[in-house]
């Protein structure tokens, strides 16, 4: 399960890093706040697992918004490769 663990954390990061790089390119509006409590939420995760030693909790942490991140990285791919626009 660590490896689980660390596969869906890094693979979070990802798409927060990206999340938040792409709301502070914009010039016209404010950044959205949820993209910077979400990578609060994993530091969080990071240091539940870590700090207090609850690593089932962790591990729910970072698997539940994985689910719903999995199925919209496949709507993308899918969008992205057969030409049309994912949103």
């Amino acid at each position: 399960m660590n490896k689980l663990f660390w596969i869906l954390w890094i693979a979070e990061l990802l798409v927060a890093g990206w999340w938040i790089s792409t709301e502070l390119q914009l010039t016209y509006l404010k950044p959205n706040p949820l993209a910077f409590v979400s990578l609060v939420y994993l530091l969080l995760a990071l240091g539940l697992r870590y700090g207090a030693g609850f690593f089932k909790l962790s591990l729910g942490m970072v698997l539940v918004p994985a689910i719903p991140l999995t199925m919209m990285g496949f709507l993308i791919v899918i969008t992205m490769f057969s030409g049309g626009k994912w949103n």
